[in-house]
């Protein structure tokens, strides 16, 4: 499809091609280069996945490579006092951090190994080639391993697993158990770096094939024992079960996906392990609600996969409206709004229409009078579970069908039906502690314990519920 845009000066900033020519058709869109977060939604579902699993995030992998970044910076201060130069400068470290972090990702390339950010970089030459980001043309926002959508945050005191304290401006300190990563990393690098490529923090050269020699000592694929068990410690601690640290999160999240592991009776995959969580079949069905130290846990993955699934729906209808302009020709928003409600009428199974949404609200709420009647629906029907109508949305936006629409109407009236469920007078009454769990389930995602009891008290829906707050793969 050909769009034409007009250069204006006075209609806001437009790009220098335009400006100078004036009308143009713009390239073709890519849609690999169009980003993830159409709406601005995103980072609300990433705020709200850290609650669940605070220090993680879906490119951390590995545990080698927590182990590298704690090393650089446990090694640095061992040769910065070596050299006795009684001062190491920001210039020093990132000279040093470049050489590691170079060699780290060349050997892993040298064996084909992926997985590991930097890959995509050849080297600047043949033979010894300098190992500093500039010579490989290497961005070290993006691609270095403490780049903000890499480990860096991950490897943190802050919200992090604890291995490096910021010590102000760009340096750390190895701390916790990224001192036992470091100390068992080291072992392994001494023996293996018999070309002395880090026994300094001079900027040096290699070649491949001493490059090459250095995987056996870093492999993401083989990390140690010490190192295994350091991990396992910063990651899990069951005696912080159900307490509100970021440890304590983390931990809860881990037992609740133990727990649901331990209940079935064959192997899970993600999806399902997702499903059976999102269901509470971490315990029997009367006691998920009832758990001291799990269900704060359990309620705050049960808002996030609401919260998964309104988001979806929001980015469907949004894909609605664009197939409306693209394939068929709308050109203004009461043709487009005419063929909803026809696509409404016609999916009459999916959504039924209504005079106002809040006849449909209530016919909704009638359907799920309670949490528990959500949860037990959700097992039996499809259309009343976030996560089949997640999947169902997915497959309609790419085979682009007529019923997109209505199911993600639905799915958003169902979003609002379960999360009053969640504030509920009677629930409020039977189980007033609940309230509490909840407010410390959903409190980043724009809910306060204060506004949650309110409106529990007053019967009317908390306006700042869900939607204050990318469908994200986990």
């Amino acid at each position: 499809m050909l769009f034409v845009r007009i250069a204006c000066s006075k209609g806001g900033p437009v790009s220098s091609e335009l400006a100078t020519h004036g009308p143009c058709f713009v390239r073709p869109y890519r849609p690999d280069k169009g980003g993830v977060d159409f709406l601005g939604l995103r980072q609300v579902n990433l705020d709200m996945m850290s609650n669940c699993l605070p220090g993680i995030n879906n490119v951390t992998w590995y545990i080698r490579p927590f182990s590298v970044v704690s090393w650089i910076y446990w090694k640095f201060y061992q040769l910065s006092e070596r050299t006795g130069s009684g001062k190491a400068t920001e210039t020093d470290l990132r000279a040093w951090k470049e050489k590691v972090e170079t060699l780290f990702t060349w050997s892993h390339d040298t064996k084909g190994v992926t997985g590991i950010p930097g890959l995509s970089f050849l080297p600047p030459g043949s033979g010894a080639v300098p190992l500093d980001f500039s010579s490989w043309k290497r961005n070290a926002t993006n691609t270095s391993l403490m780049a903000a959508v890499q480990y860096g945050p991950a490897a943190k005191t802050i919200d992090g697993l604890g291995f490096l304290f910021p010590a102000g401006k760009s340096f750390f300190q190895t701390v916790g158990e990224g001192i036992v990563l470091a100390e068992a990393l080291d072992r392994t690098i001494t023996n293996r770096d018999r070309n002395g490529l880090l026994k300094d923090l001079r900027p040096t050269k290699a070649a491949a094939k001493q490059t090459e020699s250095m995987y056996a000592a870093w492999s993401i694929l083989e990390p140690s024992k010490a190192e295994k068990e350091a991990f396992r410690r910063a990651f899990f601690n069951q005696a912080t079960i159900g307490e509100s640290n970021a440890l304590g999160r983390r931990s809860t999240t881990i037992q609740l996906i133990l727990d649901v592991l331990a209940r079935s009776r064959g192997k899970l995959d993600v999806a399902a392990i997702r499903s059976e969580l999102f269901l509470g079949h971490f315990t029997v069905k009367r006691s998920r609600l009832e758990t001291p130290k799990l269900t704060a846990g359990w309620l705050r993955w049960f808002v996030l996969q609401l919260r998964q699934a309104q988001r979806l729906a929001m980015e469907g209808l949004l894909s609605w409206f664009e197939v409306r302009l693209a394939d068929h020709g709308d050109r203004d928003t009461d043709a487009i709004v005419r063929q909803t409600l026809k696509a409404v009428k016609d999916s009459k199974a999916v959504f039924s229409f209504e005079k106002t949404p809040k006849i449909a609200l209530m016919r909704l709420q009638r359907a799920l009078p309670t949490l528990q009647d959500a949860l037990d629906k959700a097992e039996s029907e499809a259309q009343l579970n976030p996560l089949r109508l997640m999947e169902k949305i997915e497959d309609m936006v790419g085979n682009r069908s007529e019923e997109l629409a209505p199911y993600c109407l639905h799915t958003l009236f169902y979003c609002a039906a379960v999360s009053l469920l969640l504030q509920d007078r009677a629930t409020a009454r039977r189980r007033a502690r609940i309230f509490l769990l909840v407010a410390d389930a959903c409190r980043p995602s724009g809910f306060s314990q204060a506004s949650l009891l309110r409106s529990a008290r007053s019967g009317r829906p908390n306006e700042a519920r869900l939607s204050s707050r990318r469908r994200e793969k986990e």
